[in-house]
């Protein structure tokens, strides 16, 4: 268990559909590139799976790419089976939300937590044609799919345990 789980995580059966496909998404993409690399499903054939168009793929794995190359902290980032939503999977959607509502500014807070600084700009143009194919492929996150108040909990999760 991690200790955000306590106070602040919810569980991954409260996501609306879009949300949860999106998590499932990412949950199969790092578990390839964990060490032990036991992912079940490839990451490709759940987008598949899930009608995804390529140019949504692709931007998708851009943006991923993009983030893992350049955090400057583990991101918490849960296993494929893990009941829980990870803070930084909640920070997703937050992101996804912000930039298909056109708020540049709260997508740039999460990048900021995440990224070392010079990334942050070039990657959020990746979020933004992440968010942009999500949204040409009927995948729109809602504001009611956003619980978490966001500024309150940056400086606590530096140091916490991630990917399980």
């Amino acid at each position: 268990m991690h200790r955000e789980d306590v106070d602040q995580s919810r569980g991954v059966n409260e996501l609306e559909p879009e949300a949860l496909f999106c998590i499932a998404v990412l949950r199969t993409w790092v578990a390839e590139r964990r060490p032990a690399g036991a992912a079940s499903l490839d990451w490709r054939e759940v987008c598949r799976q899930g009608e995804l168009p390529e140019n949504a793929v692709q931007a998708f794995d851009a943006f991923f790419s993009a983030v893992h190359h350049a955090m400057q902290r583990p991101l918490d980032i849960r296993c494929c089976q893990c009941p829980q939503l990870g803070v930084d999977e909640d920070d997703l959607l937050v992101l996804l939300h912000a930039l298909q509502q056109g708020d540049v500014l709260s997508a740039l807070v999460v990048l900021t937590d995440w990224l070392v600084k010079p990334a942050v700009m070039p990657t959020l143009q990746l979020a933004t044609g992440l968010a942009a194919a999500a949204r040409s492929c009927g995948l729109c996150f809602h504001s009611h799919a956003v619980t978490r108040a966001h500024s309150d909990t940056r400086s606590s999760r530096v140091e916490r345990a991630t990917l399980h």
